[in-house]
């Protein structure tokens, strides 16, 4: 698992693919579940780097603690 810290959106940028940030700036805002409508390298982009945890549904993902720093600084303005 490749775990990076990311201090500002355009560092975020440059290490996730658009499809990865996306994904993760749309998770739910109170529980962090992430839909399942994203394209499996995404999925394994977020996997692998230690942004997301299996959810308690099956076959369904969350924010972890890194997943939701990154989230944050997203969508700091």
């Amino acid at each position: 698992m490749q775990e990076l810290q990311y201090n500002s959106p355009e560092e975020v940028q440059s290490q996730l693919s658009q499809n990865a940030v996306l994904w993760i700036v749309t998770a739910n805002s109170v529980t962090g579940t992430l839909s399942c409508a994203v394209s499996l390298p995404a999925m394994y982009e977020c996997r692998d780097r230690g942004l997301i945890e299996q959810a308690e549904q099956i076959g369904r993902w969350k924010l972890n603690q890194q997943g939701w720093h990154v989230r944050r600084v997203m969508l700091r303005q």
